[in-house]
């Protein structure tokens, strides 16, 4: 059970491309970010067992990679500098949460003396960051739909659009 080295910390070089973006333009990239995201939460949801696994916290990890592009590709600089420690906060616990996971791969840490979490100790922490992930999500739409004129009407599309992707990762995650 290899894990792919996925380097998701947030890079702070952002552009100012929100000012030279059409309401229009930005709707469809927000758009084309919950897509992305839903392909991976039915990656996550595709691999038929419950609980948190090794490729699951990948796929998991990658959303945090669409988020991050999208961010950089798209927000304002200060707005990319408030969502980072939220993104930061949600990485660090993918990766504490993969070292439990090894952890409970090796015996030998108790031998160790080492203890070793148990698989409802890591599947309540699977769980934990799943709410983890839904708080970002909303931090970082909402924060994304401040930096540029939507109109109210698109907003309210773009906001239920969110409601119900964040429905789905309470539902399948």
């Amino acid at each position: 059970m290899g894990t792919t080295a996925v380097n998701v910390e947030p890079q702070t070089t952002s552009t100012n491309a929100v000012a030279s973006m059409s309401p229009n333009a930005f709707r469809g990239a927000c758009v084309n970010l919950l897509c992305k995201l839903e392909n991976k939460l039915a990656q996550m949801d595709e691999s038929g067992t419950s609980g948190a696994t090794f490729e699951k916290l990948e796929t998991a990890k990658l959303m945090l990679v669409d988020l991050i592009d999208f961010a950089e590709g798209t927000l304002q600089a200060k707005q990319v500098e408030m969502l980072t420690p939220h993104i930061q906060e949600v990485y660090e616990k993918c990766k504490s949460l993969e070292e439990n996971m090894h952890k409970t791969s090796w015996s030998i840490m108790q031998r160790f003396g080492r203890d070793k979490p148990s698989r409802f100790e890591i599947d309540s922490a699977y769980e934990e960051l799943s709410k983890d992930y839904v708080s970002l999500f909303v931090v970082f739409f909402v924060e994304s739909m401040k930096g540029i004129g939507v109109p109210t009407a698109e907003k309210r599309e773009l906001l239920e659009s969110l409601e119900a992707f964040v429905d789905e990762v309470r539902r399948r995650w």
